[in-house]
């Protein structure tokens, strides 16, 4: 009975504040000739990626455009070849056509 009675008065406490590791008073960091030249490399680090970025969506495009431009080539090759057949089998069965009346002229 002594046990339940402490796990209920253990339920029924409210949060203690306090119990995490406080934090210290941080002193402000002293800008010294090495810190300025840090900053100075690592701004000069984010503009030499951003070039690279820009330097690299440029070639993208080009690679793009140019993709693009072969794409339309191949298609309109492929319009003009399939026009051309169609010509071809247009042009031989009228010829066969033509054969053939002749053939029946021929013959009367």
């Amino acid at each position: 009975m002594e046990k339940r009675r402490n796990v209920v008065n253990h339920r029924t406490t409210e949060y203690q504040y306090g119990s995490a590791v406080r934090k210290l008073q941080t002193v402000p960091e002293v800008h010294t000739y090495e810190h300025e030249r840090r900053i100075e490399e690592q701004e000069q680090e984010r503009r030499q990626r951003r070039r690279e970025i820009r330097r690299n969506n440029r070639v993208n495009l080009v690679y793009t455009t140019v993709l693009a431009i072969c794409a339309t080539a191949v298609f309109a090759i492929c319009y003009q070849y399939l026009n051309l057949q169609s010509d071809i089998k247009t042009n031989s069965t009228a010829v066969v056509e033509l054969q053939n009346q002749l053939n029946s002229l021929k013959a009367e």
